[in-house]
């Protein structure tokens, strides 16, 4: 393997590596303070009613009347207080409202929750900014080291490197788009204030229960979090490229290359970089440095010159003193991470201390042959998709199965949701702005409910094709790529913009359908789902001609509905579309996650005069196959 693809590969397992961490923990720990916060929000919220609720909920009147004398000194003594002490690290916007509010004789009781909220806000602000800032300043520091290591060991820069903590400091107030990302928490602070202080105000108004309030500000609390997320990820991009390019910096490389990760939520943008080569000189993050969007995932790397060839050489030492002479050495090239930075970076180490624990390592070795297995992890990670068939896919999914014991989870979603987020996020909470006008809410509830349950990555489908969902009443669901009228899929509904929309229209009780058309949609949007349907349905009818569903199933539903019925489960599955479209995903999918209490209608048994039923536990490869593009799609 040639240097330039050995940095490459190197590069985008650190990006992956750490994404991972990020998931791991400080994503995890902004959730925890968000609903801690959202609790505490919702508790003044909750105290302000309780002293002014009634049957019709709370009377604005009431919630205006100013609050008594000793409470009044009360809480001006704690928000003076609470300014003080935060006056250096807290929101100078938030400061001075609530020393405007202090400097009144006397405030309404509205006005004492707005501040509580303030507050409350401000603190969220100062951990999530604390959280962030402790998280990337360690992803820095360990990808500059990592990158050093990988130079080095390739024959690039110097051995040993030090990490001034000032640089690492002025990188993260480096406003790279504008904006740093301190400014941008402080930023999305303002906004959630604003926010729930509107909120708060107009529900009161109205005099809208405490329940429904409380469910609206948590609803804006997981919109602010799901900023702080995504900030994370495009923050931690950024680092982590900065702490790559310092390192071919110091190396004195001249070329870098830009390296996107190709799948199918993989921008345009980053697509048209992919592979370019570019003079270190002219590197500018946002242009040919990622990240390049929010939650951008491309990585840099070294090169040797403008065309990549692969190559080493020898590395040039720092001289210990002027009188030293030059010496040049290169560092083993099985000598890991771990040894590097003792030997070279803490000097806690020599390189005899070293070379005489690799020789201890290499007798016992040889006396142990240990074999080499593929990991379920592996297999995914590895899966190209835009090459990969049905029996790739069947075999991720029968590693699953076997591993997870799914086939005993089948419909236990909470069960299933805890294998798949093994390997990927799960989960997508559909933005209010994305539901089209006239979007029926018992729909809205089962659509959400299934994108819960579903890889994030379907969710996040549609903000990358930018579009939104309109549901509505219907007798028999379907899926449609744009905003289209009840019941007649050719005609648009009347909505602006029907293009902006896709449809999944439901009759809002049969839970399988939204399992189900979700399937579609993911069919719509990925081509590699779309292919991989398509070629799993011609791997099992090899041979069948098409029959009339009615025919099959003895039914008279399906008009002139076609299908190559195989021995799926039912066949409905070997369903043929004109344009490419199929059961497969769908049928899948319902299931899987919502499997009904007979299963899927197979047949008529005419001997027996009644239904046949079977279950996606019946057909192991269709199981495997299903479970294969959960994990991978």
């Amino acid at each position: 393997m040639g240097a330039d693809s050995y940095w490459a590969r190197r590069s985008t397992e650190r990006e992956e590596e750490w994404n991972k961490k990020s998931q791991e923990t400080v994503e995890k720990e902004l959730a925890a303070q968000y609903e801690r916060s959202a609790q505490r929000i919702q508790a003044n919220i909750e105290q302000l009613y309780g002293k002014f609720a009634n049957d019709n909920g709370i009377s604005i009147v009431e919630a205006k009347k100013l609050i008594n004398g000793p409470e009044f000194r009360t809480w001006k003594k704690d928000v003076e207080e609470y300014m003080k002490e935060y006056k250096e690290t807290g929101n100078p916007k938030t400061l001075l409202e609530l020393n405007t509010l202090s400097m009144r004789s006397r405030i309404s009781r509205l006005d004492k929750l707005y501040s509580d909220t303030l507050i409350e806000i401000d603190k969220l602000g100062q951990k999530t900014n604390a959280s962030i800032t402790g998280f990337l300043k360690s992803a820095y520091k360990d990808n500059r080291l990592h990158s050093a290591y990988e130079l080095a060991k390739q024959g690039q820069g110097p051995l040993g490197v030090a990490v001034d903590n000032k640089h690492v400091e002025s990188v993260l107030r480096t406003p790279w788009s504008g904006k740093n990302y301190s400014t941008r928490i402080w930023d999305n602070s303002d906004k959630l204030s604003k926010t729930i202080q509107d909120i708060v105000v107009s529900n009161v108004h109205r005099g809208t229960s405490v329940e429904k309030l409380a469910k609206e500000v948590q609803e804006r609390m997981n919109v602010s979090k799901n900023n702080a997320v995504r900030l994370v990820r495009t923050e931690l991009n950024y680092v982590h490229n900065q702490a790559t390019l310092d390192s071919l910096k110091s190396a004195n490389m001249e070329y870098f290359q830009f390296i996107a990760t190709i799948d199918k939520r993989t921008s345009s943008t980053c697509r048209e970089h992919d592979n370019n080569i570019y003079p270190v000189a002219d590197a500018e993050v946002g242009t040919n440095v990622p990240p390049l969007h929010p939650r951008c995932r491309s990585t840099i790397a070294g090169t040797l010159d403008k065309k990549a060839t692969s190559g080493s050489r020898t590395v040039k030492m720092s001289k210990a003193n002027k009188t030293e002479f030059t010496r040049y050495e290169k560092v083993p090239r099985n000598m890991d991470y771990d040894n590097w930075k003792a030997i070279y970076v803490d000097k806690s180490k020599t390189f005899s201390e070293w070379r005489s624990e690799q020789k201890s390592i290499r007798q016992i070795a040889s006396k142990v042959v240990k074999p080499k297995t593929e990991t379920l992890t592996d297999m995914i990670t590895k899966l190209d998709l835009s090459k990969a068939t049905p029996q790739d896919i069947i075999n991720v999914g029968k590693a699953a199965v076997e591993k997870h014991d799914i086939i005993n989870l089948i419909g236990n979603k909470d069960e299933l949701v805890k294998v798949i987020s093994q390997y990927r996020d799960v989960g997508y909470k559909i933005p209010d702005s994305s539901w089209a006008p006239g979007s029926v809410k018992k729909n809205q509830t089962l659509l959400q409910g299934a994108f819960n349950v579903y890889p994030s990555d379907w969710g996040h489908m549609l903000e990358e094709n930018g579009k939104g969902i309109s549901t509505r009443k219907v007798k028999r669901g379907y899926f449609v790529g744009e905003a289209a009228m009840t019941g007649r899929p050719s005609r648009y509904a009347n909505i602006p913009n029907p293009e902006n929309f896709i449809t999944i229209n439901m009759n809002g009780v049969r839970k399988t359908t939204p399992f189900h058309e979700i399937g579609h949609m993911v069919e719509y949007f990925s081509k590699y789902a779309s292919r991989l349907s398509n070629e799993f349905i011609d791997m099992r009818t090899k041979g069948e001609v098409e029959e009339k569903l009615n025919n099959i199933l003895n039914m008279r539903c399906y008009g002139r509905e076609v299908a190559k019925k195989d021995n799926f489960i039912t066949p409905y599955i070997g369903k043929t579309y004109k344009g490419g479209s199929t059961e497969v995903l769908s049928v899948g999918l319902e299931s899987v996650f919502e499997p009904t209490e007979n299963g899927q209608y197979k047949y008529w048994d005419y001997k027996n005069h009644k239904p046949v039923y079977a279950t996606i536990k019946d057909d192991e490869e269709f199981l495997h196959f299903i479970i294969g593009m959960i994990l991978t799609v």
